[in-house]
């Protein structure tokens, strides 16, 4: 049995990432826009500015996962949004918990975490 790898994204992963971005499970339940185009995927995830700590996962060389850990200034130094998102056909394989584990939770230790709950 395989597992996710985990990796910086890259530019050649912008088609991929938008396709799973706009997978009805991806976006289901989120106040999202019914589309996100490759160009708001590119700027977002891979063309980002150095307070947005991502990470991308694949399983067999498919791009199956994403998270980014945005990191706030100011006031709110201590606080950070965790975006992530797992391809649907991929649920239930521990792609999301490396996500977690290895990438976002490494960034903030040893930071208090605050969740808030958004839709």
């Amino acid at each position: 049995m395989s597992a996710p790898v985990l990796r910086a994204p890259r530019a050649d992963d912008v088609p991929a990432l938008t396709a799973m971005m706009n997978l009805p499970g991806v976006r289901a339940g989120t106040a999202r826009l019914p589309f996100t185009p490759e160009t708001g995927v590119r700027e977002r995830y891979v063309d980002t500015a150095p307070h947005f700590h991502t990470v991308v996962a694949t399983w067999d060389d498919t791009l199956t996962g994403h998270a980014t850990l945005v990191r706030r200034f100011g006031r709110q130094a201590h606080c950070g949004d965790i975006y992530l998102f797992v391809h649907d056909d991929y649920w239930g394989r521990g792609i999301g918990t490396a996500l977690i584990d290895c990438h976002v939770m490494g960034q903030l230790r040893p930071t208090p975490v605050r969740a808030e709950g958004v839709s």
